[in-house]
């Protein structure tokens, strides 16, 4: 519908829309002359964005990543290289984040996300989180590194957990 804002989208439309766009760092930005002329990545997303589609037209910054689902090996092996692909000072800011089906790393389920992965979700995405949705599959384990990153997070206020057993 003409109505359907960017949150409403699948993740892989995201991802696919946002992996295209040229979010490349203005290195003149560094200089205090050159920093009102900087190319700010959210800013970029929004006029790229605007000129793919006009139903894109009515995003706001805040709701842009608001909320991201990950729930097998690939969206999660996605959204890692996707996010990283960004300067660390320009990433875009994920406020509720779901991972499905949490395996160990022994577990070959291409359904499910690995542990690792997992870890690497966490470390990029902690700082900002509000609220963290993780099921776990076999078991409930949190590595140090994940502890470690959940400290991090100052402004979570809503954490589930929940263990399916199969």
């Amino acid at each position: 519908s003409r109505t359907q804002l960017l949150g409403d989208l699948p993740i892989e439309l995201i991802l696919n829309i946002s992996r295209h766009l040229n979010l490349e760092v203005d290195f003149r930005s560094c200089q205090r002359k050159f920093r009102s002329k900087a190319t700010h990545s959210y800013t970029h997303i929004l006029k790229t964005l605007r000129l793919v589609n006009k139903t894109f037209s009515e995003i706001f910054v805040p709701d842009l990543f608001r909320s991201i689902k990950i729930d097998n090996e690939s969206k999660a092996k996605d959204f890692v290289k996707w996010y990283r692909s960004f300067a660390p000072n320009y990433r875009p800011r994920v406020l509720r984040l779901s991972v499905g089906k949490v395996r160990s790393d022994y577990d070959e389920d291409p359904e499910c996300v690995s542990y690792g992965v997992f870890e690497q979700i966490i470390s990029l995405a902690a700082p900002h989180l509000v609220q963290l949705q993780i099921e776990f599959v076999d078991g409930l384990h949190f590595s140090p590194l994940v502890l470690k990153n959940l400290a991090h997070c100052g402004h979570l206020s809503t954490l589930h957990l929940k263990i399916a057993v199969q």
